[in-house]
């Protein structure tokens, strides 16, 4: 059956289609009582649906949020994903889910498509948008509603909600200390000690640790060769005698986990490991990955606070918003 038209109401009930627009969007000026009561019943008895791209196209809204993450099967994106989608539907938006697989150019291809009007505003797990991207310029250029997430290195005209990653450090390795580990890793996303200096996990990880007199030992594992590096990784562990290792996210320290198990050793009786996320679905691993957690439903309502601010104000002061939640350690039974 034929979708039922602005025109298809106005013909039954004898009026122009403009009156029918009107009425059926919440501006009836001018037009009857009567004439207002026989558009709204003759558009139910029709079954009549507004039509989705002309109310984008009349208010310039799409009611649309764009959401750019690396990988949707990564436990860490998922559940933001999760909560991400419960908390706009709230606010009477959508959310339209891009992946990019840590590519730059498929994070820049995946801004070119929401920016073309497609969504009202982004949120983006995304390290693309740098001074002298097309997209940047873009961006500031015409203010459009933008919210990085994540420790990126953030132009400060975009607006970002990051974790501060200090305080749950800081309980981790007072944790591990207070267990007596002194030969403790990390595994960072970086390739190289060449570039383990960008990395700012290691950075605030290795101070903390020589307040404690503790040598940090490097570990590298990018995130596109987990499921061979952790296996490499958990061996180096178990010939060095490392007795704790922090991962830089979830997915990698329980991917390390299960290598360290196929070696013969116990989690955490042989080797502690402690990931970064805190996700849900640590806590479903044999034995429970403890894990430096972030606010996830902080970083989702913070940067949907900061997209509404955006959306309903023209005060430029409001641009380039930035938010920091506090982590914390997460106690269960991998450490």
């Amino acid at each position: 059956m034929a979708q039922v038209t602005l025109e298809d109401v106005a013909k039954r009930v004898g009026v122009t289609k403009g009156a029918v627009s009107k009425v059926l969007n919440g501006r009836p000026n001018r037009i009857g009582l009567k004439t207002r009561e026989s558009i709204l019943n003759v558009a139910k008895s029709l079954n009549y649906k507004p039509s989705f791209l002309g109310q984008s196209l009349s208010s310039g809204k799409t009611n649309m949020l764009g959401f750019i993450c690396g990988d949707i099967q990564l436990p860490h994106y998922s559940e933001f994903a999760a909560l991400a989608l419960s908390e706009v539907e709230k606010i009477g938006y959508r959310l339209i889910i891009s992946a990019t697989e840590w590519d730059h150019k498929k994070e820049l291809d995946c801004f070119d498509k929401l920016l073309e009007g497609r969504v009202d505003a982004i949120l983006a797990w995304s390290s693309a948008i740098k001074k002298g991207t097309a997209q940047y310029d873009y961006i500031v250029r015409t203010e459009y509603p933008v919210v990085i997430l994540g420790n990126y290195e953030v132009p400060d005209e975009i607006s970002s909600v990051t974790t501060d990653w200090q305080p749950g450090f800081n309980e981790a390795i007072q944790h591990l200390h207070s267990k007596g580990h002194k030969k403790i890793a990390f595994i960072s996303s970086a390739s190289s000690t060449e570039f383990l200096q960008s990395d700012f996990k290691w950075q605030i990880l290795n101070s903390i640790c020589g307040e404690y007199g503790i040598d940090l030992n490097p570990l590298f594992c990018p995130l596109k060769e987990v499921r061979e590096q952790t296996e490499v990784l958990a061996q180096e562990c178990v010939v060095n005698g490392t007795t704790a290792v922090i991962a830089y996210n979830d997915y990698v320290a329980m991917k390390l986990m299960h290598s360290i198990q196929d070696k013969g050793k116990k989690v955490p009786d042989d080797i502690a490991v402690i990931g970064c996320d805190g996700t849900e679905f640590g806590s479903y691993l044999r034995p429970q990955l403890t894990s430096v957690g972030k606010d996830f439903r902080g970083i989702v309502r913070g940067a949907i606070e900061i997209i509404n601010e955006h959306l309903q104000s023209d005060n430029k002061s409001l641009r380039g918003r930035k938010m920091q939640l506090p982590s914390k350690l997460l106690i269960r039974e991998s450490s």
